[in-house]
């Protein structure tokens, strides 16, 4: 067994029992990560393979939610262009509950930007509708990369940051979306993020919430597991302590969930053929399954869990 990579304790105890591996939580820290560690090897299998979703071309969303997000940006976080002010007052009134369900930081305009694990692009190719023109990626998988180069005018490194090249200090806005859980050191990830940011510019964050809900209903079906490429798995308890000694301040914190997801976990979840008043639940039509993440929502369980924070000196 491993020790813990953020306070190097090497007592742990079993979180879930998985197939070839666990995931074993520190008895100190409460960061839970996956043991035995995987290969070089076993990761490039899932990230190269040409199957992994970043793989896929980005495109510019449309329908409703597309809608949605443009109105939200542009009534609480100054995306151009600015709505009239009866359309504006009229849109925070009825958008409220959607004020930070997207990218909950106010518009760069002209800071530079950084997404690290930008994937095939889909982020940086938004905020370049909006006239973003200081756009970065870092993607170490080549294929993902290659994607995001030919959908983008943003500089894309096929690299980790520390060996990018990219200047210290320069940053406004790092994105980190869906990628603390993958890097082996989730404390030296955020170290790095704070020298690259400008003083007091904004990291913005967002992890698998191992506390949920849905985590603790559907075990090894969840969806948020993601084995082997997720080598850490967090909580509120968890990961607080870790941003905070990363030198930030913590402005925004809070949960989401996502229903195409939940629907993931509940299919892989009925195909293990739950017994019992289990059973009687996965004869529900999934939609009778959206108060619930709903629900989760409202108590700090989803899914996910989404933070903003700054950084700060001293």
């Amino acid at each position: 067994m491993s020790a813990c990579i953020h306070c190097g304790t090497a007592a742990a105890t079993v979180a879930l029992a998985l197939d070839r591996r666990a995931l074993i939580r520190c008895t100190h820290c409460q960061l839970v990560r996956l043991d035995p560690v995987p290969t070089q090897e076993e990761l490039s299998a899932v990230y190269d393979s040409g199957h992994y979703y970043t793989t896929e071309p980005p495109s510019l969303r449309s329908g409703l939610g597309a809608r949605l997000q443009d109105l939200v940006l542009r009534t609480f976080w100054n995306y151009p262009e600015a709505l009239p002010p009866p359309a504006r007052v009229a849109a925070s009134i009825a958008l409220r509950p959607l004020r930070a369900r997207f990218l909950p930081v106010p518009f760069p305009g002209d800071a530079p930007v950084l997404d690290i694990g930008c994937g095939n692009g889909q982020r940086l190719l938004e905020l370049e509708r909006y006239g973003c023109s200081a756009l970065f990626g870092l993607e170490p998988t080549v294929g993902a990369a290659e994607q995001a180069r030919r959908a983008t005018r943003a500089d894309i490194r096929t690299a980790f940051l520390d060996d990018a090249g990219l200047p210290r200090g320069h940053f406004g806005l790092v994105i980190l979306n869906q990628v603390l859980e993958h890097v082996p050191s989730p404390k030296d990830t955020l170290a790095s993020i704070h020298a690259h940011l400008r003083p007091g510019g904004t990291l913005y964050l967002t992890v698998p919430n191992f506390g949920s809900a849905e985590a603790g209903f559907f075990g090894p079906s969840w969806s948020g597991l993601q084995i082997p490429e997720h080598l850490h798995h967090f909580t509120e308890s968890s990961l607080r302590p870790i941003v905070e000694a990363a030198g930030f301040r913590i402005t925004l914190w809070r949960t989401d969930s996502v229903w195409s997801v939940t629907r993931m976990s509940l299919k892989t979840w009925k195909q293990s053929a739950p017994k019992g008043w289990r059973a009687l639940l996965a004869a529900l039509p999934p939609l009778a399954w959206l108060p619930l993440t709903v629900a989760a929502d409202l108590v700090g369980r989803g899914q996910m869990l989404r933070i903003v924070a700054t950084r700060i000196d001293g």
